[in-house]
């Protein structure tokens, strides 16, 4: 079975095309591409499936042999984060590649635009570095009873963007991790 480009498909599709519709053509050129997405996805899919199981492997032999569990099931999930927005990128660019898409222009608009989204985002940036920090300083963990600016309570959720902290009352405060300046550990969660 021929591979068809979406070169060949544009060309398919002229003035012509309206007056002659190749229906087999068409047929072809769309069960290629879709054949050709369905490989692009199970191979991303395995490679991804392939990592986690690594990772996951790894960090649980770590958590035989280490007090920090809750430390090593953050990582687990930051790297799990990871490795999904970076299969999805793969995927994507892949199925431009397929498409016949120049991915030099698309890389430099890309980089530009990278550029103009970053500075509108600083905040969104900083929050990412600073939680970072908190997982490999070991600053507080899932269960630490903290204060942070002025809120006391235990911490309930973290990831890179935000902590979440419950309070004696049971209310939920969403901390962004750039604003996290001081932490006051209170008791520590082993």
């Amino acid at each position: 079975m021929k591979i068809f480009s979406l070169k060949e498909f544009l060309n398919i599709i002229t003035p012509s095309f309206l007056f002659s519709f190749n229906l087999e053509k068409i047929s072809k050129i769309l069960i290629s591409f879709s054949m050709r997405l369905f490989i692009i996805i199970l191979i991303v899919y395995l490679f991804k499936n392939i990592l986690f199981l690594l990772i996951s492997g790894s960090l649980k032999t770590l958590r035989k042999t280490s007090l920090r569990r809750n430390r090593l099931e953050s990582l687990l999930r930051v790297a799990k984060d990871f490795i999904n927005y970076f299969s999805y990128f793969l995927i994507l660019v892949l199925i431009l590649v397929n498409l016949g898409v120049d991915l030099k222009s698309l890389f430099i608009s890309f980089g530009v635009l990278g550029l103009i989204i970053s500075l509108s985002l600083q905040s969104l940036f900083w929050d990412i570095i600073e939680g970072f920090y908190i997982v490999f300083e070991d600053r507080f963990k899932i269960g630490d009873r903290i204060k942070v600016n002025n809120i006391e309570g235990i911490v309930k959720d973290f990831n890179l963007r935000r902590t979440i902290i419950i309070d004696d009352e049971g209310n939920f405060h969403r901390i962004p991790n750039s604003q996290i300046k001081m932490i006051s550990l209170i008791k520590k969660n082993y």
